[in-house]
């Protein structure tokens, strides 16, 4: 839940990429599946030990990914009533992140950044502890999203510059192309390239990857502790669309 990227493509459609960072003691996912939320299609990988998720896409179109942390690295609670997990899952009781913004209550949830891709816009909601702000980054810019619980503003910039220098080489921009760069961006330092390893436990467990084109979406998911690899293609009908 700790890096995520976002690459526009024409008429709308987009590609969302994420590698979620996680300790190794942690129990492994559960590959993407899908399920249903409020009469709602979903597809998405499972955390085993909340039910939650990090990362989703439903037969709209919308497609959410969430990440640990606000502005700036917090100091966790002790105790926190409802899990970050649960936040994607209950998005899809609301209309839209306007609704879900307004109505929902962020009360006992720790710090999160919540990207939000829907009727054709992107959004950014993010919940510090005490407030909660929405803002409307470009749609039609390339953004990159690294979590400020895991990179200090330092390794946040440099992750940028990457990402900057990857979109200046890239001939076009395609699943495999950014997946690519998931997997192997970085200048070999492991505590902070993407594909990260710490000495403490932690490291990137795995890289989803959710392409949005011509009506369908294809939901990449690789495990990177089991090396196995979910495909799933995800077609609608456009009347159901909303992206």
């Amino acid at each position: 839940m700790c890096t995520v990227s976002y690459l526009p493509l024409p008429n709308g459609d987009f590609i969302l990429t994420s590698n979620r960072d996680e300790r190794s003691s942690r129990p492994d996912a559960i590959h993407p599946d899908q399920y249903t939320i409020n009469n709602i299609q979903l597809i998405y990988p499972k955390d085993p030990l909340k039910g939650g998720t990090w990362i989703c896409t439903s037969e709209h179109g919308k497609v959410l990914c969430l990440l640990n942390g606000a502005f700036k690295k917090h100091i966790p609670e002790s105790c926190y009533s409802i899990s970050r997990g649960q936040i994607i899952p209950d998005y899809f009781l609301y209309k839209d992140a306007v609704h879900f913004i307004n109505e929902y209550s962020f009360k006992g949830i720790e710090p999160f950044t919540l990207i939000i891709l829907e009727d054709r816009q992107l959004s950014e909601i993010r919940w510090n502890g005490i407030t909660s702000t929405i803002s409307k980054p470009s749609a039609s810019k390339p953004h990159i999203w690294s979590s400020v619980t895991l990179y200090n503003e330092y390794a946040i910039f440099v992750r940028e510059s990457w990402f900057e220098k990857w979109l200046q080489t890239a001939k076009e921009y395609t699943q495999d192309n950014i997946i690519n760069f998931h997997h192997f961006g970085g200048e070999g330092n492991p505590y902070n390239d993407l594909l990260m390893c710490r000495n403490d436990g932690m490291g990137t467990v795995s890289i989803t990857s959710i392409l949005h084109k011509d009506q369908n979406i294809h939901l990449f998911y690789k495990d990177l502790k089991t090396n196995t690899i979910t495909s799933k293609p995800f077609a609608f009908n456009e009347t159901q669309m909303s992206v």
